[in-house]
């Protein structure tokens, strides 16, 4: 789980340094025509923004997100609910850890992925791992029953 995590957290801020140094704020680089981009646009909210005129609720929002990110890995390391379990748990704490320590030490979070589409937002690796893990999380919960 800790080497799962760990590779999230460093892909993410990875990439985020590379669009940082080679993409200017609000500029869009087209890797598949018309359907997929870089990008390199800052968000100082939560998720899509919202709350980014309320700091004080985006750091509670994001200590609050990290507690939970706990509470599921103490859980997971108690419980031994099995290896697709900690996989989505390392998935999310990753991808959690990642966005709230840009959140918290840089004030904002750079989003970098944007999928071509009405109303599509723009994203980043540690966003993709949350909505994975929640998505295997989900899954290995069916599959028990």
């Amino acid at each position: 789980m800790i080497l799962t995590t760990v590779i999230t957290v460093l892909i993410d801020q990875i990439c985020k340094y590379k669009v940082e140094e080679n993409i200017k704020q609000g500029e869009y680089k087209e890797i598949v025509k018309d359907k997929f981009y870089l990008t390199n646009m800052k968000n100082k909210g939560m998720a899509m923004g919202s709350f980014s005129d309320n700091r004080g609720l985006v750091v509670f929002g994001s200590v609050l997100s990290l507690l939970v990110v706990a509470f599921m890995w103490h859980d997971a390391v108690k419980h031994n609910r099995g290896e697709l379990h900690n996989i989505a748990v390392a998935l999310v704490a990753g991808g959690g850890i990642s966005n709230v320590y840009d959140r918290i030490v840089k004030g904002e979070v750079t989003d970098y992925l944007y999928i071509k589409r009405e109303k599509a937002p723009i994203f980043n690796i540690a966003d993709v791992a949350v909505l994975i893990g929640f998505i295997v999380s989900i899954i290995d919960f069916i599959k028990e029953k």
